[in-house]
Order: C-alpha cells, then structure tokens, then sequence
C-alpha cells in the first residue's frame, strides 16, 4: 500500500514539475500535421487554451475543405493527392509525437489569429518543423516571416525542391512564382513584353514584379524567331527553366527555343 502511494506521488510530482525536468509537455491529441493538444496546464487533460499551432510551416489539410483546393493549386496537386498528403502529415506526427514529451520555443508573437499558440514543437532534440519539411510534407507558412527560423525553413524547402521534379501538368502562370529553385513548366498567355535592345520581357501579366516572366538575352536572340518580344506576344505558351528571382522579380530564364512551346496564336 505504502508503496504504491509513493508511485502515485512521483506521478504527481513528475505531471506538475516536468518543465522543470526537462522533459517538456505531453502531446494529448494531434489535429493533424501541424497542429497539436499540448498539456501546458500539467493537469493530464485537453483544455481549450492548449492548442498549439507549429510556427513557421504549414501542412495540407487533412480534411477536404476549401483550403485543401486552394493548397491543391498552389501546389499543382488534385484534390485527393493534397488531402493524402495531409493525412501522411497527420500521421506523421501521431508517430513522432503523440503521448510523447515535447519543448516548446517561441519567437515573435505567441498567439495566432484563432487564439492557438504559436511555436516551434522540439521532440528528442529534433525541431518538428525541420522534420516535416525535410519528409516533404509541408511547406513553409510565407504570411508570417516575423520568427527567428523563417530564413533556415526557406533554406530547407529550396533544397528539397532544388531536388523535387514537378509531376503531372504544367503549373498556371498565377501560380508560378511560388516555385523558387525548382524547375517547372509553365502555361499560361504572354500578355505583355519589352525589349530593351540587351534583353527581351515575355511577362503573363502587367504586375511583373509579382508575377513569372520569361527572360531572353540578347546573346541569345540567335535561338529564338527573330524578334521574340513581338513573335511571342499574345501567344499561349509553356516555358520550362528553373524560377529564379531577380531584384524581387521571379523569372525564367530562356537560352533556347525549346525551352518555350507555342500552344495557340491566341
């Protein structure tokens, strides 16, 4: 009897003292990939003040809901294959994470806009948010780059799309300059070009500066139709190249014809 009375204080003790042990909170429930039940309040049961929101990445929904379509676009994804995605995301975290002592690290603002937490989930000296970008199931959350691993998350995601093809169909030009780093093929009509006598513009829409362009230099003119900057204009077309960036400016650049197919005149 005596001893089981002792088990059941170090139970107690361990509960309410574990941040001071080092051992961090337990993760209760896992909503999916990135958004978890934490037991901050030490008292073994899921209170509303104790969901935690990952910071700095964001996984695919794990149920099918508007946001799912929109990921599923941003990613040239259909609507099934991102909800997978999800679910692996969510599953994933289950296996590293679930009834499993966590640290919390915070950087910025602590509360997001639901009134979750926000901060980096570090399980067994790993941070989480690494772990799923490396596994390829999240991207990082670009809305918010107030937080100090924004810059090692963008590092992390370039190299793992510096490596990643792009499957299935060509990206929509809207969609496009979300790429950095990777090499894609994208579609859409050339709606604006300029030339300025060293380079010429091939730009799917009038904000340039926001939105992918095609880049022709003029040591280059030889492998395109004469006067590409006007040939080209109006023109459905996919390019393919890898999405660099350029004074802000996201860009393709193009040294040979066949890096650029016309689909229709108009």
């Amino acid at each position: 009897m005596k001893k089981k009375i002792v088990q059941i204080l170090i139970f107690i003790i361990l509960i309410v003292f574990q941040p001071l042990f080092g051992r961090g909170y337990k993760v209760l429930r896992i909503v999916d990939g990135d958004t978890f039940d934490i037991d901050i309040n030490c008292n073994g049961k899921i209170d509303k003040n104790e969901r935690v929101r990952l910071l700095g990445v964001d996984c695919f929904e794990s149920t099918m809901n508007e946001k799912l379509q929109r990921q599923a676009r941003r990613w040239n994804l259909s609507s099934t294959e991102a909800y997978q995605k999800g679910n692996e995301a969510t599953a994933f975290a289950r296996k590293h994470l679930l009834k499993r002592f966590v640290e919390l690290e915070y950087s910025g603002k602590r509360k997001g806009y639901f009134g979750r937490i926000l901060a980096y989930v570090n399980s067994g000296g790993k941070d989480f948010g690494s772990l799923l970008l490396e596994n390829k199931l999240a991207f990082v959350y670009n809305k918010n780059s107030n937080h100090k691993k924004y810059l090692e998350y963008i590092d992390k995601e370039k190299l793992r799309l510096q490596t990643t093809s792009i499957p299935g169909k060509p990206i929509p030009w809207n969609y496009a300059h979300q790429y950095v780093g990777r090499y894609i093929t994208v579609e859409g009509q050339i709606s604006q070009t300029f030339d300025t006598g060293k380079v010429s513009f091939l730009n799917f829409h009038s904000d340039y500066k926001k939105y992918i362009s095609g880049v022709i230099f003029k040591s280059h003119y030889y492998a395109f139709p004469a006067n590409p900057a006007k040939f080209y204009k109006g023109k459905t077309v996919q390019i393919s190249g890898t999405v660099t960036i350029y004074k802000g400016k996201p860009q393709i650049i193009l040294t040979n014809k066949n890096q650029i197919k016309v689909i229709s005149q108009k």
